[in-house]
């Protein structure tokens, strides 16, 4: 199906030039001295051996969201499905870029574009699920959020009953699939709104996937409900022993048993390592274990923390933001944030340790995906 309008350079908004980071290289370095930073997103045409996998794995934002923009423009009008997965690649480089404005105006804009049915068959499903994104994002509005969600949500289920009376099984499962996406992004924000009861009505159905049994495990830990996540971890445990490894490690956690925790959690972190390594090859699942691998050298580094090993906690994060020949994945924001906050435990001047700790972490990657508030450092 042709929908006319789709390449116009018009949707698209120019991408700053500087960002929070930018401000604090500038201030905390001397001109010479300062390391330097390519937000132009322009980088990757002068190098044609640069695929998109390794800007997305070296967290090059700026750089996917043109190239992105560039396959637009450059894409024959009637490459529907080409035009909007590219789309799709824009948004969420934007998100990962901290721009929601410049976010929900180009998605605004698509959207006027696109015919008005809910879940019609030619757009993406998620660009309905990001679309309901904005009130929370730009307004912090996030009764709204939750509110087009579930409208998001009910269109999915009927699909998914649709095809299970039609007998189309893969479409059935395949919408399932959306309908619990959709779920996880509404608990999310639910959790952020403290509106505990109703996060845990929606994750509770007769036979909760892996995915939602972790989330309800979470839930509850959260809350201190001890005895129900002692249920849901019972559960996790049939369809998913390695989540449920991870959720009785943060249990122990949460009961302040630091012993049994840091022997768990250095256990979690070997074998994340091993599931690093064999999925390099596919950059999605790649990402994946990435974050899965990053969290849990968090957790151990808390729990390092409060075992009073602080040294060795400071030391195990200082691992992630060096450059190693064996890992391009970007530092992510609470590694940074948490490795400053140890810092400032450790001496009253850490100043000149988290200032180096900014060099190091721009030199590494850029930083593009980072707020300078991770930092710690005064503005």
């Amino acid at each position: 199906m042709y929908v006319p309008g789709l390449t116009s350079p018009t949707l698209f908004v120019m991408l700053p030039m500087v960002d929070s980071v930018t401000t604090l290289v500038e201030k905390y370095f001397a001109p010479p001295d300062r390391p330097l930073r390519d937000l132009t997103g322009e980088a990757w045409k002068h190098q044609p051996a640069e695929s998109l996998d390794s800007l997305i794995k070296r967290g090059s934002w700026h750089s996917v969201a043109t190239y992105a923009r560039e396959a637009i423009l450059n894409a024959s009008p009637t490459q529907t499905n080409f035009i909007l997965t590219h789309w799709l690649l824009r948004l969420h480089s934007l998100l990962r870029l901290h721009l929601p404005r410049l976010f929900a105006t180009e998605l605004s804009s698509l959207f006027a574009l696109l015919p008005p049915l809910l879940l019609h068959p030619i757009v993406p499903f998620d660009l309905y699920v990001l679309r309901a994104s904005i009130p929370d994002l730009v307004r912090r509005d996030r009764e709204g959020s939750v509110e087009m969600l579930v409208e998001v949500l009910k269109a999915a289920k009927a699909e998914m009953w649709r095809a299970g009376r039609e007998g189309r099984e893969e479409d059935r499962e395949r919408w399932r699939e959306r309908a619990e996406k959709v779920g996880m992004v509404i608990i999310g924000i639910l959790g952020e709104m403290k509106a505990f009861p109703s996060s845990s009505n929606l994750l509770s159905p007769p036979s909760p996937s892996p995915i939602l049994s972790t989330l309800l495990s979470k839930l509850h830990l959260s809350t201190g409900d001890l005895a129900s996540f002692a249920r849901s971890s019972d559960l996790l445990a049939l369809t998913s022993p390695k989540e449920d490894k991870r959720m009785r490690a943060l249990e122990k956690v949460a009961r302040g048993d630091w012993k049994a925790a840091e022997a768990e959690w250095r256990e979690l972190v070997r074998e994340d390592e091993t599931d690093l390594k064999v999925s390099h090859v596919n950059t999605i699942i790649w990402r994946k274990e990435t974050d899965v691998w990053l969290k849990a050298i968090n957790n151990l580094a808390v729990v390092l923390l409060f075992s009073e090993k602080l040294d060795e906690a400071i030391a195990l994060l200082q691992t992630l933001v060096l450059p190693s020949p064996t890992s391009t994945a970007p530092i992510e924001e609470p590694i940074i944030f948490n490795l400053a906050t140890l810092k400032e435990l450790r001496t009253d001047m850490a100043m000149a340790e988290k200032v180096a700790l900014l060099r190091t972490v721009v030199e590494r990657d850029g930083g593009e995906a980072l707020r300078g508030s991770c930092f710690k450092l005064v503005v």
